[in-house]
């Protein structure tokens, strides 16, 4: 498994049971993430990172299956693994760390783990952000989108009674299934925010780092075009 050596981290639990995550360095906070995120909710992130493999199926059954052979056909397993090597320093050490928060969990605590656990690597963290961005998709074959929303607004701080700014944001996500939100603060060198995050991805999609906050809601956007392309054919080949 892919485990660092030691790591120090100091993680709280409010009274919800959000984590609250303190360490000296970002790495080890994020290792600490990964850890608090196993601790909570592990069949559901292996079963994510299986599907981001596109062998989702295999453990879970068919109803997984048009799935995976979508991940397949897009080849995200093999994009991820291809550019894992383009991604900052930073990032990919922080994705490093929070995969082996993950192992380090399951490695001291086997009797939590699912009969068909395995170990996680980094690249299985990228696929599954890969995987967030085919879900967000829009469908060109949907030609009657289901009616639903979200909302979310900003108030500017000379409009407040504090004085400060105030962002809300409510995408009106599932409280389950893939979109399943984990809550939490991390702490760590130069990375401090708060928020919520995929679970099996280390960074926040929408929270605050004291500064500023960002965050997204339901719009459908246009993320991906569709060709059809005719092969013509000269002795028996492809031309």
């Amino acid at each position: 498994m892919n485990i660092a050596p030691t790591y120090h981290a100091t993680t709280y639990r409010d009274r919800y049971g959000v984590p609250h995550i303190f360490a000296d360095t970002e790495s080890d906070a994020l290792e600490a993430f990964g850890y608090a995120q196993a601790f909570d909710r592990l069949p559901t992130m292996l079963a994510h990172y299986l599907a981001a493999r596109g062998a989702a199926a295999s453990v879970l059954g068919a109803g997984s299956l048009e799935r995976d052979i979508a991940v397949r056909a897009y080849r995200l397993p093999e994009i991820a693994m291809e550019r894992y090597g383009d991604l900052p320093e930073i990032v990919r050490e922080g994705v490093e760390a929070f995969a082996a928060g993950v192992n380090r969990y399951m490695s001291e605590n086997p009797a939590e783990c699912p009969a068909w656990a395995f170990p996680v690597v980094p690249v299985d963290v990228a696929a599954l952000a890969l995987l967030f961005n085919l879900l967000f998709a829009t469908d060109p074959a949907e030609k009657h989108p289901a009616k639903r929303g979200s909302n979310g607004f900003a108030v500017a701080g000379s409009r407040t009674d504090s004085g400060n700014a105030i962002v809300s944001l409510d995408p009106h996500l599932p409280l389950d299934g893939a979109l399943r939100w984990y809550e939490g603060r991390v702490s760590g060198g130069e990375l401090d925010f708060y928020g919520v995050a995929f679970v099996g991805v280390p960074y926040m999609a929408m929270g605050t780092n004291g500064k500023i906050a960002w965050g997204n809601t339901v719009n459908a956007p246009d993320l991906s075009d569709w060709y059809e392309v005719r092969v013509s054919e000269k002795d028996g080949k492809p031309v």
